[in-house]
């Protein structure tokens, strides 16, 4: 998924429903008929990004104050998440209802019927000044998939490591786990009900990324 955009769909949900972004704000088709998501604030601009099975969306207002909300269709408001204070264009949600993304100090998060039920940590032993650069995916089983980001000096020879690499929550609230990198920088993007897990490797300049699985 990538950064903001004034017009697409992002997502299709059951039978007709598809949801998205047309002039900058967040909306939702049925069929081909659009509809607006009620907004606190008709000037906000952001998308939704994700819908589940059961109809419930997940979106972004981006700018200074950016947040994510869920909304159903027929809901008079959105609810906006609790702390959720960085407009992730990354986020997803699983038929359970639970919401992953990221705030803006690098924290994984977990949300659950407009509530934070849970922090997505990086793994124990990270370097110092690792933080959570995304969180991507979440399956149904509620495995959460996202990217760990590490910058920092080594005391002893000076040297500057840095890189990406990838991470899975355990569903069932166990320890978060590195998974193993094959580049220095490792993008993962979601992952399946049995575990697999699909993404991409930085191979060189630009946008020479390599799909890895």
């Amino acid at each position: 998924m990538g950064g903001p955009q004034s017009e697409g769909v992002r997502a299709l949900g059951s039978g007709t429903l598809s949801v998205g972004d047309s002039g900058g704000k967040p909306v939702y088709w049925t069929g081909t008929k659009l509809h607006k998501v009620p907004m606190p604030d008709a000037n906000q601009a952001g998308a939704v990004l994700g819908v589940n099975k059961a109809g419930l969306m997940v979106g972004v207002v981006h700018g200074g104050e950016g947040y994510l909300f869920t909304y159903r269709a027929g809901d008079t408001a959105v609810t906006r998440l609790p702390e959720s204070d960085w407009a992730s264009y990354y986020t997803d949600v699983n038929d359970a209802g639970y919401v992953v993304s990221r705030t803006r100090g690098g924290q994984g998060v977990v949300w659950k019927d407009g509530r934070k039920v849970r922090d997505l940590p990086v793994p124990a032993g990270s370097a110092p000044g690792t933080y959570v650069e995304l969180v991507t995916g979440i399956n149904n089983k509620g495995d959460v998939l996202g990217i760990a980001r590490e910058n920092h000096e080594v005391p002893e020879t000076g040297q500057r490591l840095e890189g990406s690499y990838p991470v899975l929550w355990p569903a069932d609230g166990g320890p978060a786990e590195a998974l193993p990198r094959t580049s220095n920088d490792s993008w993962v993007q979601d992952i399946d009900e049995s575990g697999r897990v699909v993404g991409y490797d930085w191979n060189g300049m630009g946008y020479q990324f390599r799909p890895v699985k």
